[in-house]
């Protein structure tokens, strides 16, 4: 009810002063939409079981495999989270930065989107470097792997039969078809979200030229 009058609202100020309306933008064009996205489809869980399943080894080793993608995903979505709170703090406090994200708020989120990626990509760098310097200069997936080589649950007949169906169903094509279109699955919700900003830029520029 209240997103619907605050709609309505912006409506009606929009035609009162000859403004273009761009409610619908506002919404759009928030950048940490695209890796909630990337979250909410489980494309995080579904790339790290398909490459931890094809890793050759027994269900410690394609454990250990899992846990490092999903670990790497997690330093990635945090880097670009933390950076898109700085920026966005950054220029609502910067005035000349604020003038320019109101009158340009598609740029600013493509901007912001692709400092993201760079931060989260630097993320994972120094985050790995920093595990491995906690864990006693051992990589993170060589000590989770000595840690799982011991663990008697993993050892279990059960679990290790459980472990090589999906792993043979991993290696399938139906199984590499799924992990495969879990990473595509990412590109295209960023390259999505880029061009649907693009979009936003235009039509606010074309609003404001009428």
């Amino acid at each position: 009810m209240l997103l619907n009058l605050e709609c309505g609202y912006e409506k009606m100020d929009s035609i009162s002063n000859n403004k273009p309306f761009i409610y619908e933008q506002k919404q759009k064009k928030d950048p940490t939409r695209i890796l909630t996205a990337i979250a909410g489809t489980g494309i995080p869980v579904i790339h790290s079981l398909a490459n931890g399943m094809t890793a050759n080894g027994n269900a410690a080793v394609k454990t250990t495999v899992a846990l490092g993608t999903a670990k790497g995903w997690g330093l990635f979505i945090a880097g670009s989270m933390l950076f898109n709170k700085v920026a966005t703090s950054i220029i609502n406090n910067v005035k000349p930065l604020k003038d320019f994200s109101e009158n340009h708020p598609g740029l600013t989120s493509i901007g912001i989107i692709i400092g993201g990626i760079k931060a989260g990509s630097a993320t994972v760098h120094y985050g790995n470097k920093a595990i491995t310097n906690l864990l006693g200069n051992k990589p993170f997936e060589e000590k989770v792997n000595e840690i799982l080589q011991k663990s008697s649950i993993l050892k279990n007949k059960t679990i290790g039969n459980i472990s090589t169906g999906l792993g043979n169903f991993a290696k399938s094509s139906t199984g590499k078809f799924l992990g495969k279109t879990a990473l595509i699955g990412a590109g295209l919700l960023f390259f999505k979200s880029i061009f649907d900003l693009g979009k936003i830029e235009h039509k606010i520029a074309k609003a404001k030229e009428s």
